[in-house]
Parts: C-alpha cells; structure tokens; sequence
C-alpha cells in the first residue's frame, strides 16, 4: 500500500519528528495541499509548513471559501465551543493573508478555494504524501496522520490519492484566488477565464441560512 506510518499526533515526540520529516521533504520543492483553514498547517509560526511554504519552490493549495457554506457545515460540526463560525473565518482569512505576503515576494504561490466541507486532508511534498481525514464532530489535530511515500508498487495508495489532488486542483467549478484584486478567478476546461466574483459577505450570509 504505500504506507509508510500512521501516528497519533498526540505524542509531542511524534509531532516533532513528522515537522521534520515535512521540512526535509518540502523546502525548496514543491507543495500540494488540500486543507481546510490552514491556519494550524502553516500559517502559524509553529506549524508544520510555516517554513516549508516560504521556503518551497511551487505552492498549490486549496482552502475552504471563509464564505461558503462548506465553510459553515465543518465549523458547526466541531462540539468545541472556542472553534465557533466566526473564528473558523478568521483563521481562513489569517491563513489566505500570509499566502498574499508570500506572494508579494514573489513567492510562486497559487491559492484555490472550494465550498463543500472538507474530507481529507492531503499534502504531498516530495515521494511523501501526508493524509488524515475531517471526520464530522472531531477537529482535525486529533485525527491520525498517514503518510505514504511514492514507489512503482502498483497497490500503492500514493498514486491514487495524488490523483485525488490533481483532479480537485483541474475542476474548473474551484476558482483561484486572486491576490491583487480578492477576486475568485473561473475558468473554463481550457483554463481561460470566464468571469471573476468578489469575496463578498453576501455569499457567506446567504449560505449560514441554510446551516
């Protein structure tokens, strides 16, 4: 299968050891990341990523819309009372900020936001790829971490799950985020753009009725 380990992330041991292994693993090369905030994977100073991403070659990463329903269903699916709506948005819009200083530096740094709630979390640096799941009810830092590393093992479940990336990062129904203007970006199957929508309240509003 591929699967190279799978820890508790409770161990501050273990914790240690799997930032390192991420750092040797992504500085200077490139990112892919399905997450849900970003906040606790690289925004923080002392997350994982925080140095990996302003160290990295290429990033592509994909966030929850701070707007969208998607947005709302995870955060209110999360019993602890200090994870409400309202800092579920500001850890996103914080985590959509330090990409935008990046990319300021010229940092090669692409940012796609999707409305539906999240299922797994994907990172894949190197021959590594990293994966735990948003199980419902459960913040993500309590869940295991898998990780699974490249190889011309057919079974290997890396090449499927980097499959799962590849195709959320082409659908065309995702729209990148703009970081001169806030807009969201659409565009076709051919990647020319279609139309641009701002980052607006309404939407968000719009979709908490239904929650």
């Amino acid at each position: 299968m591929g699967l190279v380990l799978a820890a508790q992330t409770k161990s501050f041991r273990l914790r240690k050891q799997l930032k390192k292994i991420k750092e040797q693993q992504g500085i200077a090369k490139d990112v892919f990341l399905i997450g849900s905030t970003g906040c606790n994977t690289f925004a923080n100073p002392e997350s994982d990523l925080h140095h990996v991403i302003q160290n990295c070659r290429e990033a592509k990463i994909m966030l929850l819309n701070p707007f969208a329903e998607g947005a709302c269903l995870r955060a209110k699916s999360i019993p602890d009372p200090d994870i409400t709506l309202e800092h579920f948005r500001e850890q996103i819009i914080k985590s959509v900020d330090f990409l935008k200083n990046l990319k300021v530096l010229q940092k090669n740094i692409q940012l796609k936001l999707y409305e539906e709630p999240p299922l797994f979390k994907l990172l894949v640096l190197g021959d590594y790829l990293f994966m735990k799941y948003y199980h419902s009810g459960l913040n993500v830092q309590e869940m295991p971490e898998y990780i699974f590393r490249h190889s011309a093992n057919h079974s290997s479940l890396f090449h499927p799950l980097y499959q799962v990336f590849l195709s959320k990062w082409r659908d065309p129904t995702i729209p990148e985020y703009d970081f001169d203007t806030d807009e969201l970006v659409y565009r076709d199957n051919s990647g020319n753009e279609v139309k641009r929508e701002g980052l607006a309240e309404t939407t968000f509003n719009a979709a908490c009725v239904k929650c």
